[in-house]
């Protein structure tokens, strides 16, 4: 294992320090210096940050301040507003529910015929305006003890 320390040197002689100029020795070390050398000739390849220049500083500034006073539509908006949007649709849907005219009343059917094998028993039927129909069943006395 290299100490932390030899790490450092190496790592400085790759960037182009001259005091640390001296060559590695050890197998383990020589394989870090190459591995930090490949990655400093990697970073070398990469494109270069924009550079800005002064005179276009304060149009930067205003524009970040721009975006910290009015925040852009965010997720946290969004889902707010669809669960504003539902919990209106169920209201809307329970309030109709309640205030609408229930269901239809039940209507009586219309008795069109009846009959008993009853001695002694007879049957009358009567319908009123409404449509509701009733059945009389009229019993001699004697059965009813």
């Amino acid at each position: 294992m290299i100490k932390r320390w030899k790490l450092q040197k190496i790592a400085a002689r790759v960037d182009g320090e001259n005091q640390y100029s001296a060559a590695v020795t050890d197998e383990e070390s020589r394989r870090y210096e190459q591995f930090v050398e490949t990655l400093h000739n990697q970073v070398q390849t990469l494109p270069q940050a924009p550079t800005l220049a002064d005179e276009s500083m304060p149009a930067f500034l205003s524009g970040i301040q721009e975006g910290l006073e009015e925040p852009a539509f965010g997720r946290g908006r969004l889902w707010a507003t669809a669960s504003a949007l539902t919990a209106a649709l169920i209201l809307i849907l329970s309030l109709f529910v309640i205030f609408s005219s229930g269901p239809e009343p039940v209507r009586a059917t219309e008795v069109e015929s009846c009959s008993t094998e009853l001695d002694g028993v007879t049957l009358q039927t009567f319908d009123n305006r409404d449509g509701v129909s009733t059945v009389w069943v009229t019993m001699p006395e004697s059965d009813l003890w």
